[in-house]
């Protein structure tokens, strides 16, 4: 595993799209010190479009992160399990409004290639992929993803979404973790960026929940959903409420 980062150039850009079969995604290979070859991708994005920034843990992926015993069950000893419906969703979302995915995700780093495998089996729309890395020695896996750092790592890049693009966003979570509380902190403060807001309820959670309409105070009732089953509950329609 290696990170990096670098600056491509616009019209270097440019060439890669003329160059590419998908002028969204340019393919680039990676040669590492023991001459391994990776091959990766590099989604491009227009400054004006449609953002779904999408949890995986209990979003769209069973995990039980409440549980200590089945979030490590459910993340290194059984299969992944699909969340039934959500790949329905987002592939009817994105073949509307041809939306971009970005999955931020509180999980290690570390299993980036078996939940790419989990995403391209289940057939949810391909993007991008935001996680965070695990130091094995320093903490357990239920304590990471309930972390402070879980909370900043989120508002860290959605406000990067903010900043460095026109981008609207559509924002999808669970009650699991602290999706309600960063979701409605960032439509607070960019309420003209956030679209709308989807939040799973893992505890069968009602609406009009003291905790709901205490994280998305002041955010306008039509622009928050909390959902059960998302082929039943989730819209087809995401444009902006009246």
């Amino acid at each position: 595993q290696f990170r990096t980062s670098f600056i491509i150039p616009n019209e270097d850009v440019q060439e890669l799209k003329r160059a590419s079969k998908n002028n969204q995604i340019v393919t680039y290979k990676a040669i590492g010190d023991n001459a391994d070859l990776w091959e990766g991708k590099i989604h491009l994005l227009e400054r004006n479009g449609l953002s779904v920034i999408s949890d995986i843990d209990d979003t769209i992926k069973i995990s039980e992160v409440l549980d200590k015993v089945r979030l490590v069950a459910n993340t290194f000893i059984h299969g992944f399990r699909v969340v039934e419906g959500m790949p329905e969703v987002y592939r009817g979302w994105q073949n509307r409004y041809n939306c971009s995915f970005h999955y931020l995700s509180a999980m290690p780093d570390q299993l980036y290639t078996v939940t790419k495998d989990f995403i391209d089996d289940h057939k949810f729309p391909d993007g991008t992929f935001h996680m965070r890395h695990f130091r094995w020695a320093s903490t357990s896996i239920y304590n990471f993803v309930h972390s402070v750092d879980t909370k900043m790592h989120k508002i860290n890049h959605l406000r990067y979404f903010v900043f460095n693009s026109l981008r609207q966003l559509v924002l999808v979570g669970d009650s699991g973790e602290r999706d309600p509380e960063i979701y409605g902190n960032v439509a607070r403060m960019y309420p003209k960026r956030v679209r709308r807001i989807f939040i799973r309820a893992v505890k069968n959670e009602k609406d009009d929940d003291d905790r709901f309409l205490k994280a998305f105070k002041d955010v306008p009732r039509e622009k928050w959903m909390i959902f059960r089953d998302p082929v039943r509950d989730l819209p087809k329609n995401l444009d902006a409420p009246p």
